[in-house]
C-alpha cells in the first residue's frame, strides 16, 4: 500500500521532483560556499540580529541607507544550524573562507530558489499548461537566477526571487479559490517583499489594477 502511495505521488509530482532533481545537480555542483562582496554586509547584519558572541564577519558600520536586510530572517534557520553544529561538536572548520556557517548560507539560497521553481512548476499547472518543466528550466538557465543563488548566497536575490514568485502564486489561488486565506498570507509576503527589496511595493500596483478591472466586468 505504501509503495502504490509512493508510486502515486512520484506521478503527480513527476515535474517538481524532476525539476528539482536537475537544479540539485547544477547548483551543488558550482556552489561556492563562501560570503564575499556585498554578501558580507548582510552576513554581518545576520549575526548582528543574532547577538553573535564571536562572529564571522569583521563588518562593524554598515554603509548608510543599507537596510533591505529582510533576507536575514530567511537565512537566520540555516545559519543557526551551521553555528550549533560548530558548538556541539567543536568543530571550526576553515577551508579557504568556507566554513560550516558560510556553507549553510549557501544551502539556505539554493533552497529558496529550488522552492521558486517548485512554485513556477504549481502555478503552471494551474493554468492548464502542458509543457513545464522546459519553461521553467528556462527561466532558470536564461537568466541570472541561477548565478545568484550558487555564488552569492548570502545577497538577497535568490530570497527575493522565492518571495515574488509566492506573490504571483497566492494572487492565482486567490483569483481560483477566493479563500480568504490566501489573501491574508498575500498581505503578509507583501509586507516581507518590501523588507527584503523596498522597490517590490510595486507588486501591489497589478493587484489594485485587476481588482479595479474584475469589479468592473461583474457589473456589466
Amino acid at each position: 500500500m505504501n509503495q502504490n502511495k509512493i508510486v502515486s505521488f512520484c506521478f503527480e509530482y513527476k515535474a517538481e521532483i524532476l525539476v528539482s532533481i536537475i537544479f540539485a545537480f547544477c547548483a551543488f555542483a558550482f556552489n561556492t560556499y563562501r560570503v564575499e562582496g556585498d554578501g558580507l554586509l548582510y552576513y554581518g547584519v545576520l549575526e548582528k540580529t543574532l547577538h553573535i558572541a564571536d562572529p564571522e564577519s569583521s563588518i562593524d558600520n554598515l554603509r548608510s541607507g543599507f537596510m533591505q536586510c529582510g533576507n536575514v530572517f530567511f537565512n537566520i534557520p540555516f545559519y543557526l544550524m551551521g553555528y550549533l553544529a560548530e558548538k556541539a561538536f567543536h568543530l571550526k572548520v576553515n577551508i579557504d573562507g568556507v566554513t560550516l556557517r558560510t556553507a549553510s548560507i549557501n544551502i539556505a539560497s539554493n533552497f529558496y530558489l529550488l522552492l521558486s521553481l517548485i512554485l513556477c512548476v504549481r502555478i503552471l499547472k494551474k493554468l492548464n499548461l502542458k509543457n513545464i518543466i522546459l519553461p521553467c528550466l528556462c527561466v532558470l538557465f536564461s537568466t541570472s537566477a541561477y548565478t545568484v543563488s550558487t555564488i552569492m548566497p548570502s545577497w538577497n536575490h535568490s530570497v527575493d526571487i522565492f518571495i515574488n514568485t509566492l506573490f504571483i502564486y497566492l494572487f492565482l489561488m486567490i483569483e481560483l479559490s477566493a479563500q480568504k486565506k490566501y489573501a491574508i498570507a498575500l498581505g503578509v509576503v507583501f509586507i516581507s517583499s518590501i523588507l527584503v527589496r523596498y522597490f517590490n511595493f510595486i507588486l501591489i500596483i497589478p493587484v489594485i489594477f485587476y481588482l479595479i478591472y474584475k469589479r468592473d466586468i461583474n457589473n456589466l
